[in-house]
């Protein structure tokens, strides 16, 4: 007899352990049963759907950005072309350019950092200027108007076309992210 019960024990203990190994509630504690029953009888004519839950409902959490991500936002009536100067994660500093953005658009150019402080220099079909002249934090960085450039101030700098340039020193804050950096002509 004891050797009937411990098997009818065990057998139990597997039910209920491949149940919950296959995500479902053990026979007995589903839903689907009469009111106020409490014999854990299955009702055959009831079958009770799961809806799958938002991941928000269960506790689950959106993963915190790893990097921050650059978009340009063009707000003036003009073209902008802007460039940028940044610490690429495993390359070091860089200065790329030029991003061309059309009026009213936004661009997301590809720019990655880990780092908080990017400078950039923008120029527009109307004349303006976007620059860090007679600011504390500019940095004079070279630049090769006309022709795409990307690589390290040194590399850039040795460019027979390229100009010292005063670029715009801008802090994204201390959480990463996608950050857009508007351009306005007022």
């Amino acid at each position: 007899m004891r050797t009937i019960v411990l098997f009818a024990a065990v057998f139990f203990l597997c039910l209920v352990d491949s149940s919950f190994a296959q995500g479902r509630e053990p026979a007995g504690e589903r839903g689907g049963r009469e009111a106020g029953d409490r014999g854990g009888r299955e009702r055959p004519d009831v079958e009770r759907e799961r809806p799958e839950r938002d991941p928000a409902e269960r506790g689950a959490r959106t993963p915190a950005p790893t990097i921050n991500a650059i978009e340009l936002r063009n707000a003036c009536g003009a073209r902008i072309y802007i460039a940028l100067a940044y610490e690429s994660t495993g390359i070091g500093w860089r200065v790329r350019g030029w991003w061309s953005v059309d009026p009213g658009a936004t661009i997301r150019p590809g720019v990655e950092t880990m780092n908080r402080n990017i400078y950039l220099f923008a120029r527009d079909d109307a004349g303006h200027e976007w620059n860090g002249q007679g600011a504390p934090t500019a940095r004079t960085i070279p630049v090769v108007f006309g022709q795409a450039f990307d690589g390290p101030f040194d590399a850039v700098g040795r460019n027979a076309a390229a100009r010292q340039e005063s670029f715009k020193h801008l802090d994204t804050g201390p959480s990463l992210g996608t950050h857009v950096i508007p351009f306005t002509c007022s």
